[in-house]
């Protein structure tokens, strides 16, 4: 799509000027009539033609628009018409509703009905077209807006410009890259180029809602107004604004950041009235009245990698084709954000004074889903690799496993077709259930490193809120969030947010089980890679259980992979004293692998302290630390510090 501002001329001033005409004849003769009269009423046939009534100027296409648009009478035009008179002409200066009344009502019954053309609820003013201020209170003012339509300006109202614009496209449907279901959808629509279309186009941020738009305004030949409302006014204030243009110039709508109307559904009833296509873009359904919700998944890797090879031509980039499959199978990221990607990873190329490579536009993928979870989430950046977690050989298959899972998604679901028989719910869930310290964080980020994807571990003090439905909204933008990035959800201590759900006595249990069966169903339609970790297994939903793909179970170490553990626990560069023996630390201390990393960080402080190497003292004066710590040492003392020489 490419922005248009246009300034050429609508109609015209000059098609105004027959009505402005006949204003004027009907004021010269208002008043000559009324001088001539005095205090002596006027004889019938003068009343008569004084108080002729005045037509409607619908030979002025902008008036027949307006008209048309706001269900205005000939009163209603003729109101307009006097009020530009007072902007254009001085003699119409400070025109109000009584110079309304006076110059074109007949009767006391016209009188009345004018006057109820000009109150607040009449569409003169429900729309904003005119109002009534100055000192009186009752001057007519003309909008600024429909005043530089009726003088020919073509351009957007001024105070949309900051966050819409006016385009025109030349797409089509069938070059779109789109999910089979939404693009029969779209073409069905299509088909019908008699009605108005109203979707709601839902799905991650760039999954196509901007392209379909595109492409259904040009199947009518129409422009289109690309409205961002995140970036607009306040949403009560953005729809109204928008409500009027749309219905001004006749064009399509493009409504981004839709997500902000869920809570007013009548905003968007109305906005999909006002236009004769009018596409919504939001995460999740609107299920607003009028607009059809269609789920815009991310296109199949077939469509990814023809979308991704489209881009890189346009911005005459190259790439073999090892790194444009590489780029397909990457980030499972939408047309739109392919092409995002594209620009910002060749601008950064070139910015740097070298040639665009695969990993550029990775990185770009990858940073362009979107904020995140906000504050209801932490970014982990992932420290760790296969070589650094020890497990058990059944755990870490299942980890490898999961791995694959996800490697091989667009294979299995899309190119041989389980994700048509399965539906929604395609994701990888998994349980890491075990005490304390044994690993569970460790091999998300293992998982997160190996995949190349993001991990946001959810701060669960932030989701669950003591408001009814509060800690839903929360979990729909954590899901929503990791769905955009395509990133994996870490829930540490799922138990609590997981749990079983209880008996129903009051309230407040009817409304825990509510949270525990919709984060059921979030799960259950996740696409992504979600992570529960618990240290009590047991206290999980069962519900929860049956529908996760794997159940990774981190038992306490045994001594041969305590001894390993301890072998990985001092980083190559750290000093150790001969004394230092793994294997006996192994069979002297039964202590998990987060509490032996802990030991070795202590030991390594107090050997920085003592100006040496890390021998085995340290590490046994770290050991009596933690063990104390845990509760399993005694309250007093370390060992003497003589011990540590």
């Amino acid at each position: 799509m490419r922005a248009r501002r246009r300034t050429g001329e609508l109609d015209g001033p000059q098609a105004l000027l027959p009505a402005l005409h006949r204003l004027e004849r009907r004021l010269d003769f208002a008043q000559s009539a009324s001088t001539e009269a005095g205090d002596v009423p006027p004889a019938p046939e003068v009343v008569e033609q004084l108080m002729e009534e005045l037509p409607a100027p619908v030979d002025v296409p902008a008036l027949r628009r307006l008209r048309d648009a706001f269900e205005l009478d000939a009163f209603d035009l003729n109101v307009i018409v006097l009020a530009l008179a007072a902007d254009v002409d001085p003699r119409f200066a400070g025109a109000t509703a009584d110079t309304a009344l006076w110059l074109l009502c007949h009767s006391v019954t016209d009188r009345m009905r004018g006057w109820r053309r000009l109150l607040s609820g009449a569409p003169l003013r429900r729309h904003r077209l005119l109002e009534l201020g100055g000192v009186t209170g009752r001057e007519l003012a003309l909008d600024p807006r429909i005043a530089a339509m009726l003088l020919g300006d073509r351009q957007l109202d001024e105070r949309l410009v900051p966050w819409c614009a006016l385009v025109a496209s030349t797409a089509r449907l069938a070059d779109l890259t789109l999910d089979p279901g939404a693009r029969q959808v779209l073409e069905t629509l299509c088909a019908a180029t008699a009605e108005p279309v109203a979707l709601c186009l839902y799905g991650p941020a760039g999954a196509g809602a901007a392209d379909a738009a595109a492409a259904l305004s040009a199947e009518r030949r129409l422009e289109l107004i690309d409205a961002d409302l995140a970036r607009g006014p306040e949403p009560a204030g953005a729809v109204e604004l928008l409500t009027r243009e749309a219905r001004l110039t006749g064009a399509g709508l493009l409504v981004r950041g839709a997500d902000a109307l869920r809570e007013t559904p009548a905003a968007a009833t109305a906005l999909a009235r006002a236009a004769p296509v009018a596409v919504f873009a939001a995460a999740t359904p609107l299920r607003a009245r009028g607009v059809v919700d269609v789920a815009l998944p991310v296109p199949p890797l077939a469509e990814r990698r023809l979308r991704w090879r489209r881009a890189l031509r346009a911005a005459n980039a190259t790439l073999p084709a090892a790194g444009v499959e590489r780029l397909a199978r990457g980030p499972r990221i939408g047309p739109e954000a392919i092409d995002a990607a594209v620009a910002t990873a060749v601008a950064t190329a070139s910015a740097a004074g070298r040639r665009l490579d695969a990993g550029d536009a990775l990185d770009a993928a990858r940073s362009g889903g979107g904020d995140g979870p906000g504050r209801l989430a932490r970014r982990i950046e992932p420290r760790f690799g296969w070589d650094d977690i020890v497990l058990p050989a059944d755990a870490r298959a299942q980890l490898r496993e999961l791995c694959e899972r996800v490697d091989e998604r667009d294979r299995v679901l899309d190119e041989w077709g389980f994700a048509l028989r399965l539906g929604p719910g395609t994701g990888a869930t998994a349980l890491f259930a075990g005490p304390s310290g044994t690993g569970k964080t460790m091999a998300a980020e293992v998982l997160a490193r190996e995949l190349g994807i993001e991990l946001y571990a959810i701060d669960l003090a932030a989701v669950v809120s003591k408001y009814i439905g509060e800690t839903e909204k929360n979990l729909d933008r954590i899901f929503t969030a990791a769905r955009d990035l395509d990133a994996i959800l870490f829930f540490d201590e799922a138990d609590a947010l997981f749990g079983k759900r209880s008996e129903v006595n009051d309230s407040h249990d009817r409304y825990a089980n509510v949270e525990v069966a919709y984060l059921l169903q979030r799960m259950e339609t996740h696409s992504g890679v979600a992570i529960l970790a618990t240290n009590l297994g047991q206290n999980l939903d069962d519900a929860f259980v049956r529908r996760l793909a794997f159940t990774v179970h981190f038992p306490f170490p045994e001594l041969d992979d305590r001894r390993r553990i301890w072998e990985r626990a001092f980083p190559p560069a750290v000093p150790l004293r001969d004394d230092v023996d793994c294997a006996g630390l192994a069979r002297d201390h039964r202590l998990t692998g987060g509490n032996i990393r802990n030991v070795a960080l202590a030991a390594a402080f107090l050997a920085a302290g003592d100006g040496g190497c890390v021998g085995a003292s340290h590490i046994e004066h770290a050991v009596a630390r933690e063990l104390q710590k845990l509760g399993r040492g005694p309250a007093g003392a370390p060992p003497a510090e003589e011990a540590l020489l």
